[in-house]
């Protein structure tokens, strides 16, 4: 027989009074107030007088035939606006605004002793980030799902504890494995900042040192990010040798790691725009200039919701064509795309504080 979810329940009658008022508040001015915006009002009344779970009570009393036929859709939906309402995004920064908001909505639940949805929710939200390698944001997690399970919320208690270290190693480890490549490349940004003030067997011990660590085909497990921080690092390196083709291969390796991660891109599209944007540019500097139109092309069927990244994506399209034009020799394309970047500039000053038009094209002739 089909068990009844009482997670609703739950959440509305751990509410404060304080909490209904709010929610209450909002949920009045939430939408159009056509039919069903006026039945989730009800629905939370409703609930919020029984005292115990009652379904088939709420049928009778709502009346409503497309709740009497599919309550879950209208009790789902109402769970997730109460904690949209009321649970505030006071998580890491550099964590997407997505997941901060999930990882938000968990942490009210569990402060509302709403334990089993509470643990529901890490789980999925466990296994996304996962797929996104943001160990960072699962180390910050581990406490906290710890605590879940402390409270009663999982169905095996004993293994779930002891999964504890097992998650905290495997996590330091990748965590470790990924700082261990960004801290190469700073080795790298390091050498070419002392320039003339380091002689070349210098340069060659640490390099002998920097690609002896790692090897990649010995770590089979080596996650993708720590991949492309060892890539970022060999760009690096071969961007100070000015060996810009071998720049060129070793970025297109992280771009096809993106391509082939679109939960990346989804969570993270302003750091795609601008892999993209460098990929332009790394395509230029090894004279590819068929590959930098690829890529730009790339970057113009992105579609952002958030209208700042589309205004960065626009500056940085507009910028890389007028680049191509001028590093391609096509003159007859340069009118137009200079008067594209000019009325850019006029409409959104702020969006070229960092990418003048002297540093365009100065771009393009360093190609």
């Amino acid at each position: 027989m089909r068990t009844v979810s009482t997670d609703l329940f739950d959440l509305i009658h751990a509410l404060s009074a304080n909490d209904k008022r709010i929610f209450k508040l909002y949920a009045q001015g939430y939408g159009s107030q056509k039919d069903d915006d006026k039945l989730y009002i009800k629905l939370f009344d409703e609930i919020a007088k029984q005292s115990t779970y009652d379904e088939n009570a709420l049928k009778e009393k709502l009346g409503n035939r497309s709740f009497n036929s599919q309550p879950t859709p209208f009790k789902n939906h109402l769970f997730n606006l109460i904690i949209k309402t009321l649970a505030p995004i006071q998580e890491p920064a550099e964590i997407s605004i997505e997941i901060n908001q999930k990882i938000s909505s968990i942490n009210f639940l569990y402060q509302k002793k709403v334990h089993k949805p509470a643990l529901a929710a890490f789980k999925r939200l466990w296994v996304e980030l996962e797929e996104l390698e943001e160990f960072g944001a699962m180390l910050f997690l581990l406490p906290f799902r710890h605590r879940l399970i402390q409270s009663g919320a999982a169905d095996d208690y004993i293994n779930a504890v002891r999964e504890y270290p097992v998650y905290l190693e495997k996590i330091s480890d990748k965590i470790s494995e990924i700082a261990r490549y960004l801290c190469l490349g700073q080795e790298v940004v390091k050498l070419t900042n002392l320039g003339d003030s380091i002689t070349d067997e210098e340069v060659q011990q640490l390099l002998a040192d920097f690609f002896k660590t790692p090897l990649l085909h010995q770590t089979p497990s080596l996650s993708q990010k720590a991949i492309c921080a060892y890539h970022i690092a060999r760009c690096l390196y071969y961007d100070m040798k000015e060996d810009y083709e071998q720049c060129y291969q070793e970025h297109l390796k992280i771009v096809e790691i993106w391509q082939n991660k679109e939960s990346w891109q989804q969570q993270n599209l302003g750091n795609w725009i601008s892999l993209l944007s460098k990929q332009c540019l790394a395509a230029l500097q090894a004279r590819r200039f068929d590959d930098m139109q690829r890529f730009i092309e790339q970057l113009e069927i992105l579609q952002p919701s958030n209208e700042r990244l589309c205004q960065i994506r626009d500056l940085y399209v507009l910028c890389k064509k007028l680049t191509l034009s001028v590093a391609n020799f096509q003159l007859e394309q340069l009118p137009s795309r200079l008067e594209a970047f000019e009325q850019l500039i006029k409409e959104d000053p702020k969006s070229t504080q960092n990418l003048t038009f002297l540093d365009t094209i100065q771009d393009a002739f360093s190609a």
